[in-house]
């Protein structure tokens, strides 16, 4: 073990150790040498951006981690704050693109910048974990695994000060001043500091206990409090008491609650960057990631005009023709409507659909795209009547009609009733046979995707983006989750553990009930055919949609869950 001696201390296999000055000191000056590390990664952004920030997050934030663990947090403190400091200014210096003018906002919006980014992926953050967060759990899962050590236990006692200091931040950090017998973190948290060091608990630790388990295990229950105390800042902030001006929007709110319990967005920042396609170009990475933490998103003209807005943030005007004023904010409820972003949606609805196809070819499962809707109908109809029958919008009375008609016959065929039945049989073949009047439609409906199994079962898939704060909608949907927010906590108060909740939020929701029901008619005659003997299943229908904050629509999870099954079958195959 090497060792540095100096004049109040030294180096011992990587701890300082010595008087508290020299401690102090030392992790200052080990902070100041993390610095130029830092700045290298900073200066990689200039080429990428997500690469930078993946350094940052995998590498750069974590150069103290294991100074933490063998340092008492009240000493680390100073170094700590300094680290921490400078990590901030890492990451905004990353998420600035060269030569762009960057709006000013308040101090509370930037303060709900940095807690979203420096929670982990899972809730919706960047993974930028400080050191002042961590480095409590850390001293305390490194006092307990070294609890059965002979040499440490020989002088243990000289740590009571330094384990009691701990174990209140931690408690502190968590608002309990006592861990009850029933909290998830009772088992490494005992009830008097001094049990860290000595004493049974302390003893029996390692026997009953995993050693690994501590510090993820404090962490993950310390992120779920400061996610819990930003989403209560962000409503706090949106309602401010007296003539305050609000520095959060009603889209703000919508933003942060849904980012940190329905979004999976922030995954792209777990994938690998070797795959080319998981790369994103700098600009649209850093006006990504500006407007999923809340920040105003950079300007290319430092002059231009920004019109007051009713928040924090100005708005700019949109330049393209519309039967009213417009404006582009940080959140892009008005970009993702724009005509000028027709392209862009055209293009990730195409992508979405393309991923289904690809996985699904993966998965040794035929699949179709864009098939066509007489070929689903068993070819019993031509392209012009499938028109006729299934049109995009504006459909006729008589198209209307023979819908409604057929859909009353289809639910008679699916009673008990053998004479109900019957009836149901005869006036759903009548229907079938009746001639198809030409309405002239130009445009009728076609489904995106269409996957065969080998086992002859089908599934039809329709794809679709939205916005999650789309305008029409945003009220309902900020009612929605602050009724979500203010459940779950109730449940976690009475110490329920709360899954996460599959419902779709109300812009999801709606997309998927307005192809559902625009696709029904299509279905209702594939039941029809089916029932009357003129083919054998009638695919599954499911409506596969993303929000561009990364929900998914429930359909999503189950398609991708059928698929990979196969994979998995695929791979069983060739193992034996």
């Amino acid at each position: 073990m090497a060792s540095t001696l100096a004049d109040r201390g030294f180096l011992v296999g990587g701890a300082y150790v010595g008087s508290n000055d020299y401690v102090t000191d030392a992790c200052i000056k080990k902070v100041h040498a993390t610095f130029p590390k830092i700045d290298a990664i900073v200066r990689m952004a200039s080429e990428s951006p997500q690469m930078a920030l993946r350094l940052l997050t995998t590498g750069g934030a974590n150069l103290l981690d294991y100074l933490a663990k063998v340092t008492p947090p009240d000493l680390l403190t100073p170094a700590a704050h300094a680290f921490d400091v400078h990590i901030r200014e890492a990451w905004r210096d990353i998420l600035t693109l060269p030569g762009t003018h960057v709006p000013p906002c308040s101090h509370d919006r930037n303060a709900r910048a940095d807690a979203l980014a420096a929670l982990p992926l899972s809730m919706g953050g960047l993974g930028i974990k400080l050191v002042d967060e961590k480095m409590a759990a850390a001293f305390i899962a490194s006092l307990l695994s070294a609890a059965r050590d002979e040499g440490f236990s020989h002088y243990r006692h000289a740590l009571i000060k330094e384990a009691d200091a701990t174990w209140q931040l931690v408690t502190s950090q968590l608002s309990e001043g006592d861990i009850a017998r029933h909290h998830s973190l009772a088992y490494c948290i005992p009830p008097h500091a001094h049990d860290l060091v000595e004493g049974p608990f302390a003893r029996t630790f390692l026997t009953n206990h995993s050693k690994r388990r501590v510090q993820s295990d404090i962490s993950q229950v310390l992120d779920r409090r400061r996610q819990v105390m930003l989403e209560r800042c962000v409503l706090l902030h949106s309602k401010p008491l007296g003539n305050a001006r609000p520095t959060a929007s009603e889209a703000d709110v919508a933003h942060l609650l849904t980012v940190t319990s329905k979004s999976s967005i922030t995954r792209v920042l777990a994938s690998s960057l070797w795959y080319a396609r998981h790369r994103i170009e700098p600009h649209f990475f850093v006006y990504w990631c500006r407007s999923h933490l809340g920040l105003p998103l950079p300007l290319a003209t430092p002059g231009a005009e920004l019109l007051e807005s009713e928040h924090d943030v100005g708005v700019a005007r949109c330049r393209m023709p519309h039967d009213a004023e417009r404006t582009f904010d940080h959140t892009g409820m008005h970009t993702c409507a724009c005509v000028a972003a027709v392209g862009p949606r055209t293009r990730m609805h195409r992508a979405l659909a393309h991923v289904f196809m690809q996985y699904a070819r993966e998965a040794n499962v035929e699949a179709g795209y864009e098939p066509a809707t007489n070929a689903l109908l068993m070819h019993k109809y031509s392209a012009e009547e499938c028109r006729n029958l299934f049109p995009k919008s504006n459909a006729s009375a008589v198209a209307k009609d023979r819908i409604a008609r057929l859909g009353r016959a289809v639910e008679a065929y699916n009673t008990d009733s053998p004479a109900a039945k019957a009836a149901a049989y005869r006036t759903i073949q009548s229907i079938l046979a009746e001639s198809i009047q030409n309405d002239k439609q130009t445009v009728g409906l076609r489904l995106d995707v269409l996957l065969s199994f080998p086992n002859g079962r089908e599934i039809a898939i329709d794809t679709g983006t939205t916005h999650h704060l789309r305008g029409g909608l945003l009220r309902r949907t900020l009612k929605w989750l602050t009724t979500r927010h203010k459940g779950r906590l109730q449940m976690e108060e009475r110490g329920v553990v709360v899954p996460r909740d599959p419902t779709a939020s109300p812009p999801v929701l709606d997309v998927v009930n307005t192809k559902t029901t625009k696709y029904k008619p299509l279905f209702m005659r594939m039941d029809a055919q089916k029932y009357v003997g003129l083919r054998q299943h009638t695919p599954e229908w499911r409506a596969c949609i993303v929000s561009n904050c990364g929900e998914f629509s429930p359909h999503v999870f189950d398609t991708i869950e059928r698929l990979t099954a196969g994979r998995i079958r695929i791979f069983i195959y060739l193992l034996n």
